[in-house]
């Protein structure tokens, strides 16, 4: 985006009526340097057009670093996000690609979805409907430390539980997590640890 209102306006009206569920405008320093209110236009159009309109400025004096553009990246995906009706037996995955057949999953994944869960996966290359359809999870399970802002928003947005798998090291301290998820869901894990 380099401050042209006109064609940003044009473009995403474009967009929106070829079908886009979601667009992300994505910003350089530009925009601001010219005085151009990207945040404004967002907030103008979106009741013109059906597609969720967010924006992340990745301009190099307020982004300067690959986790801060990470995280803000995500933190555009949660505006995006609307509420709704829990699904019980969906889980969202915060830190693990939908591409990484070649990684096993965690143990405690394997045990979430050999009881009947959904794992949701959510991290870069995750399909925007995952993003979008988030809202729905029965909880966030952050695999990484890099999707805590996103689940830390969720949390406020959604009322969604979050849990971190990344924090804890301790023999006691997971037991503790195992027991607080087996709690939140309603099942129990047996001998499985």
């Amino acid at each position: 985006v380099f401050g042209c209102r006109r064609g940003l306006v044009e473009a995403v009206r474009a967009m929106d009526a070829a079908g886009a569920k979601a667009i992300m405008l994505i910003l350089t320093c530009v925009p601001e340097v010219i005085g151009e209110d990207v945040e404004g236009i967002v907030h103008e159009i979106q009741p013109e057009v059906a597609a969720r309109l967010s924006f992340v400025q990745l301009g190099h004096f307020k982004c300067n670093s690959y986790p801060s553009g990470f995280w803000k990246t995500l933190t555009a995906f949660g505006a995006m996000m609307e509420p709704a009706e829990t699904r019980a037996k969906v889980i969202n995955v915060l830190g693990r690609s939908p591409e990484e057949d070649h990684i096993p999953l965690p143990a405690v994944l394997d045990a979430l979805s050999k009881r009947g869960f959904t794992l949701r996966m959510l991290a870069p290359k995750s399909d925007m409907d995952d993003f979008l359809a988030a809202p729905d999870a029965a909880l966030n399970l952050v695999l990484s430390p890099y999707m805590n802002p996103l689940a830390e928003q969720m949390r406020r947005a959604f009322k969604m539980p979050c849990l971190s798998l990344h924090e804890v090291y301790s023999v006691a301290g997971i037991d503790a997590l195992l027991n607080e998820l087996a709690e939140r869901l309603g099942i129990t894990w047996g001998d499985a640890f």
